[in-house]
């Protein structure tokens, strides 16, 4: 694994040394985790994460493979790469990072929620897999996309703390959670004791 972990670390975390070798933000986000730990490589972790951040000058959210050509979408790498900011902060403790990063963070969660369909749910025809999950998927409304939302809203209110965010992101953010978390709750189906995927 840790062999592995090398051959995909260049300036980016790459998909793969051989194939794509490219930065998928997702995967990135994983390695990330383990590069942390493995050889300590906040470096480029945090080029991963600017670099991410810097597709919002092209997407409402951030794209999911970067820098590309290719106009595409991935939504729950989108959310998971505001998770990973936090992660990123935690493992490195650096506050100047963050603080860089908090329009991003913002930007791409205010994206997301002008994507929001009636119901107050993300809904897009995106690219709304999950991991190859065998889930349906093929919906403009998948409920994993809702969920890594709240998921990165929670990143976000940690990340508040750290760049001592202006009361009005706080707000936002906390308003945000609490709409989003009861859209998702409304979608329970008590008889199948599950939410749908879509």
């Amino acid at each position: 694994s840790e062999r592995t972990l090398k051959l995909c670390m260049e300036d980016t975390f790459t998909d793969c040394p051989l194939y794509e070798q490219t930065l998928w933000v997702g995967d990135a986000r994983n390695e990330a985790m383990f590069a942390y730990t493995t050889f300590g490589a906040t470096d480029i972790a945090k080029n991963c994460l600017a670099i991410t951040g810097q597709s919002l000058e092209r997407y409402p959210i951030t794209g999911c493979q970067v820098p590309s050509s290719w106009d595409c979408l991935l939504p729950a790498w989108s959310f998971m790469w505001g998770m990973a900011v936090w992660e990123y902060y935690f493992f490195s403790e650096d506050a100047a990072f963050v603080r860089k990063a908090w329009p991003w963070v913002m930007k791409n969660l205010k994206g997301a929620r002008k994507l929001s369909d009636k119901k107050g749910l993300f809904s897009g025809h995106y690219w709304n897999m999950f991991d190859w999950g065998g889930i349906v998927d093929a919906s403009h409304m998948t409920t994993h996309n809702n969920m890594f939302i709240v998921g990165a809203i929670n990143a976000a209110l940690k990340c508040a703390d750290v760049v001592k965010a202006p009361a009005a992101d706080r707000k936002w953010l906390a308003e945000y959670r609490k709409a989003l978390v009861k859209a998702v709750n409304s979608l329970w189906n008590p008889a199948k004791k599950a939410y749908p995927d879509a």
